[in-house]
């Protein structure tokens, strides 16, 4: 729930909104500081809304290219992880849960690397919606739609982090540490980071790569709904990532302390 509620509110359009309310709210007392916010929060949501700075966004965090099938290791057995990611609740068309987009297109291209490779494939994700586990969302999209069947399902986690840690658990007894991992390119730099944390050895396999934008294209520079969810995908990547380093550091301080011998103890 925190979590939902942080990614809601540290992002776009939510963010401006609060911005915005912050420099109505100071309007009678303090008019300057008041007009230069709700300036930055509107300024500011058309530039994110524009495709444009959505794509220089995305290509500032897609660290990793599009994955060549040539350059597969074939000695070590290799296993597709798919990131968790969304799904919906029901859906009426089809009468139950099924995957958001986002999820269906780290299916759609699993899919494609298993039928090319025969590499087996784990999904991860817990619950969510109702007590409904993710992972098993996943696997009847995937037998139904993609006639693929995963081999593994983790079906505990609530993060990236534990998606990462909880099919370590499931792999690493199992002798498979190298993997390659399907999410999509916003998503890829720290969700590599945690799997390799977690002591996989990561062949990063990333989706929708961002190709670079033109500049004079007016097209670019109009506002859409889609441009604005591609930045606030980004900033909240950002966000995780600058999270992930200061519990690194924290970690590191809490381990050099306690390695201190304390003199007293010592004597």
């Amino acid at each position: 729930m925190l979590q939902e509620l942080l990614k809601a509110w540290l992002v776009p359009p939510a963010l401006n909104a609060a911005i915005l309310l912050t420099g109505l709210m100071l309007y009678r007392l303090h008019k300057g500081m008041a007009k230069f916010l709700i300036i930055t929060s509107l300024l500011t949501l058309f530039i994110f809304s524009s495709d444009y700075v959505a794509s220089l966004l995305e290509r500032s965090i897609q660290v990793h290219p599009a994955l060549d099938l040539n350059d597969l290791p074939t000695t070590d057995p290799l296993t597709i992880i798919v990131a968790g990611s969304a799904h919906h609740k029901v859906a009426d068309e089809y009468g139950y849960p099924t995957p958001t987009s986002v999820a269906l297109e780290r299916l759609h291209y699993a899919s494609y690397l298993h039928r090319k490779t025969g590499h087996p494939v784990l999904l991860t994700g817990g619950v969510m919606n109702e007590n409904q586990v993710h992972a098993d969302v996943l696997a009847t999209s995937f037998i139904n739609e993609y006639k693929t069947e995963a081999r593994w399902r983790e079906g505990n986690s609530r993060s990236t982090q534990q998606n990462a840690e909880f099919s370590a658990e499931i792999l690493m007894p199992l002798g498979r540490k190298s993997i390659l991992l399907v999410t999509h390119s916003y998503h890829m730099k720290r969700s590599a980071a945690l799997f390799e944390q977690a002591g996989f050895e990561v062949i990063p396999a990333p989706i929708v790569m961002s190709r670079e934008p033109n500049i004079k294209d007016w097209r670019n520079w109009v506002p859409s709904a889609s441009g604005l969810l591609r930045s606030s995908n980004v900033i909240y990547e950002y966000f995780g990532l600058l999270r992930d380093w200061i519990a690194a550091k924290s970690e590191q301080r809490d381990f050099q302390a306690s390695s201190k011998v304390n003199p007293e103890e010592a004597g």
